[in-house]
């Protein structure tokens, strides 16, 4: 596969994971998401906070997932996130 079509497929990827991370996110009071598909070992997502804004990076290995599945992540996710007290530093939640 070339370069352009393999960056052009993760772009639309990480399109549908924002999506989906967004529509999710707003039960839990955001009002800016990104998420992007990361290369990382099993099945790791990594997020970074700041107010109502969160990057999210979410391990390739759900990047074949359906949407429900994603949404299913995301709640879990976001539900995480939302129940931890403490820092709002980086975080890993390990699904799976």
């Amino acid at each position: 596969m070339g370069r352009a079509l393999a960056a052009r497929r993760g772009t639309e990827s990480d399109k549908r994971l924002t999506g989906v991370f967004t529509h999710a996110s707003k039960r839990y009071g955001y009002s800016k998401v990104s998420a992007k598909f990361a290369d990382m070992e099993g099945t790791k997502v990594k997020w970074k906070r700041n107010g109502g804004s969160i990057r999210l990076e979410v391990s390739r290995s759900y990047e074949a997932a359906d949407d429900r599945t994603l949404a299913d992540l995301a709640d879990a996710v976001f539900y995480d996130i939302a129940t931890k007290e403490g820092d709002k530093r980086s975080e890993v939640l390990i699904v799976g």
